[in-house]
């Protein structure tokens, strides 16, 4: 099986992820994705399983609703046994109705490039 992944983005970054795919990245606001100093420093690119909007992050989520004009919506599709492999990628998070996955983005651009699938999000299927 297959499993899609989504990642949202800027318009700026996105140019850059087409032109150059993804990178591995810390959090930006020093918080390391909320796991502080408890885990080591996270740099890789975060993915989720349905389409979040860009307030997803820092313990707070939407599904996505009108999602900013400037925003793009990346779908990457990576086998099920190469996620299964690895099951520190996995962020489940209980009452959260989708996960997310912290992918090495050297594992992330095998699987490119990303399809912008901005303008097809009303039409998605989840399963």
């Amino acid at each position: 099986m297959i499993l899609r992944l989504f990642h949202r983005t800027g318009r700026e970054s996105a140019e850059s992820i087409l032109r150059e795919g993804f990178e591995d990245r810390p959090d930006p606001t020093g918080r390391n994705h909320l796991f502080y100093d408890e885990v080591p420093e996270i740099k890789a690119v975060w993915f989720s399983n349905i389409p979040l909007d860009d307030n997803a992050g820092a313990g707070s989520w939407k599904l996505t609703g009108r999602p900013s004009v400037n925003d793009v919506l990346f779908l990457i599709e990576i086998p099920d046994e190469v996620v299964q492999q690895h099951p520190e990628w996995e962020v489940f998070v209980e009452g959260r109705p989708f996960t997310e996955y912290i992918i090495p983005a050297e594992v992330a651009n095998q699987y490119g490039p990303p399809i912008d699938v901005t303008d097809m999000e009303g039409d998605l299927q989840f399963s």
